[in-house]
């Protein structure tokens, strides 16, 4: 295995990139889906032609991948179902339908030369086809079958035709057993985190890597400006959700060995849609709608103090109170609209995919606003039968201007810590400032990003195929946050900031990923082979100059070379993977698989003494009810898969984290020099791992039910904890070391039940559940702040009152605090902090009905609900402690509440219980009669009604210490990893989406 810190091996990575550059780079994940085109038909060569259908309603299903087994030779069906396949060598051959979320159907033909057959299939919804092509986390692309891991499928395009869904994370979100997508903050450019199977790092991210097409892409959670909720965009949803058709989930270890050193936490794969043979299809989507805060007044606390002009206890709901004295709301309902059109089609040689589209989004204060638009060109070359070339380009560029500003001037700040002890002052009630300076402080980000990638596949003989893929991934992003100088005999709410203040950053993310790899398969009677050898190579580079100006001469001037001083920075971060795989996988009977596998790679931020990290792999599939046994059962179970998979991946360290560093300083006599900063770590390699799962597939009563179940036990070992250095060393501080161990666990579940179908009613359910837990085993000896041995990774300590007592002079006495278990309590000064909760959910999970009437209307609703973990409200903490403004702090004294309120941190009387279940969509969607459609010269048109975050079903705790929780789903922004107090974080908002879609 090479070693990236050797000369043999930077050259080798000199010469790759060098590849990556002449060439737009590539990426890891889409094999072939079987979806070739031919080209025109030459003697000697038969036609294959026909329609494809669903056999319950008999309407045409466009999209179905039609292919003739074992070969790259095949096509996809038009809008009208029909498909036609020119170049089919002449003999008998097996002719296969398949489309997501229907069970693959053969068809046995012999083709003639130079003759024309039709063969129609009438396809069966199931959520179990095993025969589909899975191309996420496999070497070259496996059939469902094959696959001893669980991996998730979710139908983007279907979803986003009937969802109010405006970006990909809410595409995506609870949509999956296993997948949590993390609220996002309630203002318009807020993205959110995805875990996949819980959290398992200490230090490290907890994100999965993301592929669009087969490009690794930049996945961060924490971009935008450094906002009052930290960095809060993601740059997932620079991606626009109308060009996406699936999206598959590989959920850990097991799954995801072939990904490699950043796979541990699992990997997401996008696939984009693809043009079908045919003449040109252009397809319209036009949307409009809004964004609200439902029912802000009502669900709004009361706040407290001592109303100025009455000496007196008083109270007042800020929203009332502002419509009151001004006539206006503090939130308004913000414009949704956007406009998507795409083409596609093509010849039996070259088949496109072309869309562009066009945004504006605006938030609930006017001021919080999103400008997007993008293209994108997909492409399939077919030049031959044994050539095939696709090609994928994307551009996009955003605007966004956030609601949240920088120490205290957010909007939603001023509210939660609002008085009547301040109606006098310049504020007006509000904490900090009104709600018009908030609109004053400018933070934005403007992003331009391009995607592009290019797979080429070689099939010399039936049974060989080799793979290049190359990808490239650049967005340049320019963040700033402005404080306007205010003028003079003006009210100054920005103290040092009153003369003006900007910070700016530019950010250029790079990733650059290279694939190749060669599959053979072979089948020898009942025995089948499948044999692959691939080298990866992935480059990512972030470099960004920041710079910071203060004090404008005028306010007209806000360029940072018009300040009076300023400073500057600039960081440079790249990092470099080069690794190498092998895998087998052996088919008994087209029923029995067993795959091993092994990866190896090498990292540029492993310690200099640590040469490779190597993965292997082991899985095994068995489809029980082909088998001849089972004939009995299959009039209750038709369908039945036991899959089991065994396999490691790993996390990266951070890529200076292994290296000695020092830090610049200024000497005697102004001289510069450097002095010790981090000791570094040689030794340092990834943390590892190590995965076990276990789980079936099963339909029943010809899949009208299916469900699949999964374990999983998941070790991770050499877990990265900072432990501090010794004073010997010269070193300050800590040093990253591979110390800790952590245990995750747990259960998916996912079934589908098919509640009724007849020819004018269908009723469909869909039930996903998961639970998830972990535990610290090990941490080398190292006290954490957010871990301790024995319990769960970023769980929550505080002090925990035991006594507290008041004298007769009213003062706070006997405050004692819990110690250790079996301990008795002590003084608080010196007592631990003992365990309160843990603060990622433990269970979750989703409820999606789907009712077809008429064939023409759908109806959706869909409830999603999460338990089991804490969350600490820190607008409600310092309302209780440092701003005093709740119903408590003036209600009869509590020795215990007053006891809190002495106690540092005093996060604990913001603590809760964080369990919801929230009504998520509701949506109809109508397929106007053709005749409608007609008059704007369309051939068929749909109008589409949707709403997301309709309403709170269940809530585990309604208030803290009699103050009101607002939502007990909001969350600390994506850029925190184990945060576990929100604070100034505006809610998730709702919106109401119409959009209406047509087709040419």
């Amino acid at each position: 295995m090479p070693e990236l810190h050797s000369p043999t091996s930077a050259k080798l990575l000199l010469a790759v990139a060098a590849l990556s550059l002449a060439a737009p780079d590539a990426a890891i994940a889409e094999p072939f889906r079987a979806e070739p085109a031919t080209v025109a038909p030459v003697p000697f060569f038969g036609t294959l032609t026909g329609t494809v259908t669903d056999e319950r309603s008999g309407q045409p299903l466009p999209g179905v991948q039609v292919n003739i087994v074992g070969t790259m030779v095949g096509n996809i069906t038009d809008a009208q179902g029909r498909y036609r396949i020119v170049n089919a060598p002449p003999g008998p051959a097996r002719l296969r339908a398949r489309l997501l979320g229907y069970a693959a159907v053969d068809r046995t033909v012999t083709v003639e030369d130079g003759r024309s057959q039709t063969v129609d299939f009438a396809l069966v919804s199931s959520p179990l086809s095993l025969d589909a092509v899975v191309v996420t986390g496999t070497a070259g692309g496996s059939q469902v079958r094959e696959i001893g891991n669980a991996v998730g499928r979710v139908d983007a395009a279907k979803i986003a035709e009937t969802s109010p869904a405006v970006n990909v994370q809410q595409l995506l979100g609870q949509r999956d057993p296993g997948v949590v997508v993390q609220p996002a903050a309630g203002m318009v450019g807020a993205g959110s985190a995805i875990r996949i199977r819980g959290t398992a790092s200490l230090s490290l991210t907890n994100q999965p890597i993301i592929y669009v097409d087969g490009v690794r892409i930049d996945n961060s959670a924490a971009g935008g400006p450094s906002i009052r909720q930290g960095r809060t965009a993601s740059r997932l949803n620079d991606f626009n959700p109308e060009d996406i058709e699936s999206i598959e989930i590989i959920k850990g270890p097991a799954a995801a060995t072939l990904y490699g050193t950043e796979a541990s936490n699992g990997v997401i794969q996008v696939l984009t849609k693809r043009g079908k043979t045919g003449a040109a299809k252009v397809d319209i989507a036009l949307r409009t709608g809004t964004n609200f805060m439902r029912d802000p007044a009502g669900r709004f606390r009361y706040t407290y103090g001592i109303n100025p002009n009455t000496a007196q206890v008083d109270s007042f709901n800020i929203f009332s109170f502002y419509k009151e004295q001004t006539g206006k709301d503090i939130f308004t309902n913000g414009a949704i609209n956007s406009a998507n059109a795409s083409v596609s089609g093509g010849t039996d040689a070259i088949r496109y995919f072309a869309s562009a589209d066009y945004g504006t989004n605006h938030g609930i204060v006017d001021y919080n606003w999103e400008n997007s638009a993008g293209s994108r060109l997909n492409l399939s070359l077919v030049p031959s039968t044994k050539w095939k070339l696709d090609t994928y380009l994307n551009f996009a560029k955003n605007e966004t201007r956030f609601a949240q500003a920088a120490d205290g001037f957010g909007i939603w700040d001023m509210m939660v810590w609002s008085s009547p002890s301040l109606l006098n002052t310049t504020t007006k009630g509000f904490r900090y400032a009104n709600p018009d300076v908030a609109g004053s402080i400018d933070s934005r980000s403007t992003v331009g990003r391009f995607t592009g990638g290019a797979d080429l596949r070689y099939q010399p003989t039936g049974w060989l195929t080799g793979q290049l893929k190359v990808g490239y991934d650049n967005g340049q992003t320019t963040n700033q946050i402005l404080f306007p100088r205010v003028p003079a005999g003006e009210v100054n709410f920005f103290g040092a900031r009153s003369g003006g203040e900007k910070t700016l950053e530019a950010v250029s993310t790079i990733f650059n990923t290279l694939d190749l790899s060669a599959t053979a398969k072979k089948e020898i009677r009942s025995i089948s082979t499948s044999t692959s050898f691939g080298t990866q190579y992935y480059q990512k580079q972030i470099n960004v100059i920041s710079a910071v100006g203060s004090n404008f001469p005028t306010p007209d001037i806000t360029t940072i070379g018009g300040a009076a001083s300023s400073t500057s920075g600039e960081t440079f971060v790249q990092n470099k993977t080069l690794g190498v795989y092998g895998q087998e996988v052996l088919g008994f009977r087209n029923r029995l698989f067993l795959t091993a596998a092994l990866r190896g790679d090498a990292n540029s931020a492993f310690g200099q003494n640590f040469k490779a990290a190597y993965y292997p792999k082991l899985s095994a599939s068995w489809v029980v009810n082909e088998e001849p046994f089972f004939d009995r059962f299959s009039n209750r179970i038709n369908t039945l898969k036991l899959r089991g998979a065994w396999g490691q991946a790993g996390q990266q360290p951070d890529v200076f984290a292994a290296l000695r560093l020092y830090a610049p300083q200024t000497g005697p006599g102004g001289v510069p020099v450097v002095t010790p900063s981090s000791i570094g770590n040689p030794e340092l390699k990834p943390e590892r791992g190590e995965e076990l799962e276990l789980g079936f597939d099963a339909g029943f009563w010809n899949d009208r039910v299916t469900v699949a179940y999964t374990h999983y036990t998941k070790n991770t070992s050499d877990a990265i904890v900072l432990a501090p250095n010794r004073p010997s060393t010269g070193f300050p501080g800590s040093t990253v070391r591979n110390l800790g161990k952590v245990k995750n666990w747990g259960n998916e579940l996912g079934v589908n039940v098919v509640m009724l179908s007849r020819q004018k009613f269908g009723w469909d359910l869909n039930v996903n559940y998961a639970t998830a837990d972990n535990r610290v085993l090990d941490l080398g000896g190292v006290s954490l702040q957010n871990a301790r041995v024995g319990y769960p990774v970023g769980a929550i300590f505080f002090n925990r009152i035991a006594n507290a007592e008041f004298n007769a002079s009213g003062q706070l006495v006997n405050v004692l605090c819990e110690s250790d278990a079996g301990q008795p309590p002590q003084s608080c000064s010196t007592a631990p902090q003992v365990y309160w909760g843990n603060s990622t959910p433990r269970w979750w999970g989703s409820v999606n009905n789907s009712f077809t009437l008429f064939e023409k209307l759908r109806l959706g609703a869909n409830v999603d609900f999460q338990g089991g973990f804490n969350q600490v409200d820190g607008d409600i903490a310092f309302g209780h402690t440092t701003f005093q403004n709740s119903a408590k702090d003036y209600a009869a004294p509590d020795p215990v509440f007053a006891a809190y309120q002495t106690v540092i941190p005093r996060l604990g009387l913001g603590f809760f219980n964080a369990g919801f279940a929230k009504l998520r969509e509701l949506s109809a969607n109508y397929a106007l009669p053709n005749a409608i459609a007609a008059r704007a010269g369309a051939q068929s048109a749909s109008v589409t009604g949707a709403w997301r975050n309709v309403m709170t079903l269940w809530q585990a705790q309604h208030d803290i210490w009699g103050t009101k929780i607002f939502d007990s789903e909001t969350r600390v922004p994506g850029s925190s990893e184990l945060g576990f107090t929100y604070q100034t974080v505006i809610p998730p908002t709702s919106q109401i989406v119409l959009t209406v879609r047509m087709t040419y």
